[in-house]
């Protein structure tokens, strides 16, 4: 899908819903910047090495609770 019909699409709707994963995608952010609510699930356990396939041999020691969670305080303030 070309970006500038995905992104017409984005005017039609109210909300747009996450599904959980690319953990970081741009779609939710473009949603939000054109006035859609984002719904994401939360994760429990987060998502880390441990408990997830997509970080198991990676070399980091995230735990991602949600999607976006490092936007958060950046949306929310």
């Amino acid at each position: 899908m070309q970006n500038k019909y995905f992104l017409s699409l984005l005017l039609l709707p109210q909300v747009f819903v996450g599904l959980g994963f690319p953990y970081e995608g741009p779609a939710p952010i473009e949603a939000i910047a054109l006035g859609c609510v984002f719904l994401q699930p939360r994760f429990d356990p987060p998502h880390s090495s441990d408990s997830n396939n997509f970080y198991k041999g990676k070399p980091t020691t995230r735990q991602v609770g949600y999607s976006f969670s490092s936007k958060e305080s950046d949306i929310l303030n």
